[in-house]
């Protein structure tokens, strides 16, 4: 129902549970580093609190209320066991906000990139690859984004030039290459790094 999830044991025993009084639950993403589950409430797809629980007991370890700051719905585990996340600000703007959470600690850090156009990313449409983050841009045409995490950059936009509007899901990226799979057109693009 979106408003509860339970941690079991390899063997089957219930540990604990969480049940969400405010808004609902990003099930999608609930990141685990180490021994700290990072727990998403959003209300539609804006997070409003970001929590870090004890994956083993179930206590509260940290809460952030982020309902007053732009904050991706969405994160991914970054090399350094930091997790990373891209929004943009208030849809289609070209301001990209990146965001650094640390899992432990529940320290979160924001920059803005500003980009000559607008965008329209998705933290959901986000893939993490070493220190960089590869989203999709769904405005007319599409194109491939890589942010440098370490250099807190936008280092790499590749346009994808499809003629008519579609919406395209997060890149698959491997050490060499990025696929891209265009359900509407049904084709799937591969990309060298």
């Amino acid at each position: 129902d979106g408003k509860q999830f339970f941690v079991y044991t390899i063997i089957g025993q219930k540990i604990w549970e969480y049940k969400e009084q405010e808004g609902i639950l990003k099930m999608k993403c609930l990141p685990i580093v180490d021994d700290v589950v990072v727990v998403i409430s959003q209300e539609v797809t804006a997070a409003m609190k970001l929590q870090g629980f004890d994956i083993r007991t179930g206590e509260l370890l940290w809460k952030l209320d982020v309902s007053e700051r732009v904050c991706p719905n969405t994160f991914f585990i970054g090399d350094d066991k930091m997790l990373y996340g891209c929004d943009v600000y208030y849809g289609d703007a070209t301001d990209l906000n990146l965001c650094k959470l640390n899992p432990v600690t529940g320290e979160l850090q924001s920059w803005s990139v500003l980009t000559d156009e607008k965008l329209d990313v998705m933290p959901w449409l986000v893939t993490m690859h070493g220190n960089k983050l590869y989203y999709t841009d769904n405005r007319r045409g599409n194109e491939i984004g890589v942010i440098d995490v370490d250099k807190k950059e936008l280092v790499e936009r590749v346009p994808l030039n499809i003629d008519k509007k579609v919406t395209i899901g997060a890149p698959v990226v491997t050490d060499d290459k990025v696929y891209v799979f265009i359900k509407d057109l049904q084709e799937l693009r591969v990309y060298e790094k």
